[in-house]
């Protein structure tokens, strides 16, 4: 069984369980496995986005620890994203996600990446 379908079944587990299930270092785990098997794809990157949107949005990526490093490569895989693109569709998504990791902890290395996105 390949990373998404893993992605899958473990956020709708972690959504399901309130005792325990599946912690946001497995979720945000996943999500970076399967976001690098497919950096930089166009069919995946906006699809990508949007799924981090919806698990930051219902708060499962947000008990993500500092050991896992799980943020910080997110942080790199959304810059990597957001680099030379001029889909807009995508760049909506891009910030939304810088948002969202913005308000989680990455605020600094975020700030920069939007500065040099608007230049």
């Amino acid at each position: 069984m390949g990373s998404t379908p893993l992605l899958s079944c473990a956020c709708a587990e972690a959504e399901a369980s309130t005792s325990g299930g599946v912690s946001a270092d497995e979720v945000g785990g996943l999500l970076v496995t399967a976001w690098e098997a497919h950096a930089r794809s166009p069919r995946m990157a906006t699809p990508l986005l949007k799924m981090m949107d919806v698990l930051c949005t219902r708060g499962l990526l947000g008990g993500c620890s500092a050991e896992a490093r799980v943020r910080p490569r997110l942080l790199e895989l959304v810059k990597g994203e957001g680099r030379q693109c001029s889909d807009v569709a995508r760049l909506c998504a891009v910030a939304t996600a810088l948002c969202h990791l913005a308000s989680e902890g990455e605020a600094a290395d975020v700030r920069g990446a939007l500065q040099v996105r608007a230049l």
